[in-house]
């Protein structure tokens, strides 16, 4: 007994810092899907621009080493994905040394950001996990005002004065890339070592305009979260929230890479344009376009995209005198976050087959346009058309996706994007509407390249997924089951093997986990993870000793000497669980006789039902290797056997009523000898 609790303890430890390392963080409620977060943050900007003393660091003797603080909110989709909302004031500085002067500028700003962070240490792995400690890539769009004054710092004279300390504000938008360290303190309370690059879409930040076209600033803050969804219950109830319908109508994939083409019209929104609203297709306002696109799907709510597209556009603008036309040729490339509106209706999220996207994204556009005099042909203003020259400005597409699934490898998009340009020279006048852009309505065409089948069965890949995602019992069925075991190798002395009924009643069903060793003795542990409303009952062997605190089923056990193979029928109770399809997931650590631990991984998946019980009876005895009548009546059987007895009396009362043949008797016979 005393060696038993010692193994034990060493099997505990090591499940916590070795192998299993990843899957207790992962179980400890660190995180919990669509959870909502609040939060502050506070730190220091570094200004990089014109007015700067040197190139990479700032000089705290001028005061280029400024403060700033913020507060956010947002909602983690995902292991992987992270949205998330910033308000910031923050004051900047810089000082610039000539031979004959010392310039120095002060600014303060407000600024509101949109940003998606992506958890980098979560993209170099097929399955998901939150860990305690995490890496994140940020990328956002926002708009920010600010004042700034620029004087000399000897002197004091201003040199130019951009509404500082007035009511009204310079604007523009800016752009925050960077990476944020996450630590959980506890489910609720989270740490963020942030570091920000946000450039702005102005060279007036510090008030001198010309020389780098884009000023920026650096911010670095440390931030504490709030997490106001998460929770400590179990991991079934965190994966039962998150279930993935897809997995069994095969229309959407964890890591689901796709690409595509579309085809499509544009339409012009700027200083020449006929009609304000609608094109005039008389004068060819009307063009085409058409791209390529490449993404990734994360969840069924949330996707990424990255388009590459060819248009041409054209506009007309009467005059009493004069009637212009302008033509333009470009080229874009752009990198969108796609969200399922539909699905954000819905505490659960499924991957339907029609389904309502919204999208933001930035780009980068490049251009050549004339603008010209219709009626003779004279040119007005030539921006390099026909030359191997192009402008070139940011862009931000804006628009809605309806998706359609033909089958689990291909989908149709009816897509319209309203695309701003920074720039009002696409048309080639300058001055007017600020900011041109245009509409681009397109079908697209795209192939999804890991997409599981919607009846084939169920993939290898599908099942490694269970440990973190349930399924959603609906729609189509699996119709052949298999058993994978992951993370062994040929040097893995030990073998499991999970047994669940194709089809079980809807109130309770037995399974079996069965346990190969090669070794003379060994002893282990597993964990086993359950949909909610999944209860098992404890197994009465005294090889197995069952552990449960609150919604976590522990088991250990201990293989004798003189076994090769441990049997160990779990009995599960349902409460209260719709008809469908459900996975169940086995990960634990195996010991040998010289204290070496080796992984044991499996997943499964049960159909329940009301009436899906038939086979499920005929199905355990076999695979325990027993009899029917002799486990009813514990005739010297194995205690394993016996235990299956009464897990099979407790799910079905009848099987003590059934007729035992006559020419069993000797069987019967032969195992009382034994």
């Amino acid at each position: 007994m005393k060696q038993y609790w010692t193994h034990k303890l060493i099997i505990t430890i090591a499940m916590l810092f070795s192998v299993g390392y990843g899957y207790a963080q992962t179980r400890s409620s660190f995180y919990k899907p669509n959870a909502w977060f609040v939060g502050a943050d506070a730190g220091a900007n570094v200004f990089f621009g014109d007015i700067k003393y040197w190139d990479y660091m700032p000089n705290t003797k001028y005061g280029e080493l400024t403060y700033a603080y913020g507060v956010r909110f947002g909602k983690q989709l995902s292991p992987r994905v992270l949205v998330k909302a910033d308000a910031h004031y923050s004051t900047h500085s810089g000082t610039k040394r000539t031979s004959s002067l010392l310039r120095t500028f002060e600014a303060v700003s407000y600024d509101a950001t949109l940003s998606l962070q992506l958890n980098i240490m979560e993209m170099m792995h097929s399955r998901p996990k939150q860990q305690k400690l995490s890496i994140w890539g940020e990328l956002g769009i926002g708009y920010m005002r600010w004042q700034s004054l620029l004087y000399n710092y000897r002197t004091g004279d201003t040199l130019n004065n951009l509404n500082w300390k007035t009511k009204e504000y310079e604007n523009a938008l800016v752009f925050p890339v960077g990476m944020n360290i996450k630590y959980y303190l506890s489910p609720k309370i989270s740490l963020d070592a942030y570091s920000s690059l946000r450039i702005v879409n102005s060279d007036l930040l510090d008030a001198k305009p010309g020389g780098i076209k884009f000023d920026y600033y650096w911010y670095n803050a440390l931030a504490v979260n709030y997490h106001i969804g998460s929770s400590s219950k179990s991991s079934s109830d965190k994966k039962e929230k998150y279930s993935r319908q897809s997995s069994t109508s095969g229309f959407y994939s964890d890591d689901s890479w796709f690409g595509g083409f579309d085809f499509g019209a544009n339409i012009f929104y700027g200083d020449i344009k006929y009609w304000d609203y609608v094109p005039n297709t008389k004068y060819g306002e009307l063009s085409y376009g058409y791209g390529l696109r490449f993404g990734k799907q994360f969840s069924p709510r949330v996707m990424l995209k990255a388009d590459f597209h060819k248009a041409e556009l054209s506009g007309t603008k009467r005059t009493p005198s004069l009637l212009r036309k302008f033509d333009a040729k470009t080229f874009d490339f752009s990198l969108s976050v796609q969200l399922n509106l539909m699905e954000f209706l819905h505490s659960t999220p499924e991957q339907r087959r029609l389904s309502l996207w919204g999208e933001l994204g930035i780009g980068y556009i490049n251009w050549q346009a004339i603008l010209y005099n219709y009626r003779t042909g004279d040119t007005i203003n030539n921006l390099l058309w026909n030359t191997k020259e192009y402008n070139a400005a940011l862009m931000i597409p804006l628009g809605f996706n309806i998706k359609y699934y033909l089958n689990d490898r291909f989908s149709l998009d009816a897509y319209s994007s309203l695309r701003v340009v920074n720039s009002d020279e696409v048309d080639g006048k300058i001055g007017g509407i600020k900011f041109d852009y245009y509409w681009y309505a397109a079908l697209g065409i795209n192939y999804h390249f890991s997409i599981f089948g919607s009846g084939g069965g169920a993939s290898s890949k599908e099942l490694i997924l269970l440990d973190y995602y349930a399924l959603y019992p609906k729609e189509d069925t699996l119709k052949k089951k298999e058993v994978v075991v992951k993370d062994t190798s040929l040097n893995n002395p030990f073998y499991v093997d999970l047994w669940v009924p194709e089809e079980a009643n809807n109130k309770a069903f037995s399974m079996l986990v069965k346990i190969i060793k090669k070794d003379k003795t060994a002893n282990g542990y597993f964990h086993l993870s359950l949909p909610s409303g999944f209860y098992p009952i404890p197994p009465e062997m005294p090889e197995v000793k069952y552990t449960r605190i609150a919604y976590n089923y522990d088991f250990d056990f201990y293989i004798p000497e003189d076994q090769d193979t441990l049997k160990i029928p779990i009995g599960i109770n349902i409460s209260e669980r719709e008809d469908g399809i459900y996975p169940i997931f086995l990960e634990g650590e195996a010991m040998n006789e010289i204290g070496e631990l080796f992984p044991i991984k499996a997943a499964q998946y049960v159909k329940i039902g009301p009436d899906n019980y038939n086979n499920t009876q005929e199905d355990f005895y076999i695979k325990m290797g027993c009899q029917k009548h002799l486990l009813w009546l514990l005739i010297m059987g194995k205690e394993a056997c016996q235990e299956a007895s009464r897990l099979m009396q407790k799910e079905f009362p009848v099987v003590g009523f059934l007729h035992i043949p006559q020419q069993e008797n000797q069987f019967n016979k032969k195992n009382k000898l034994r």
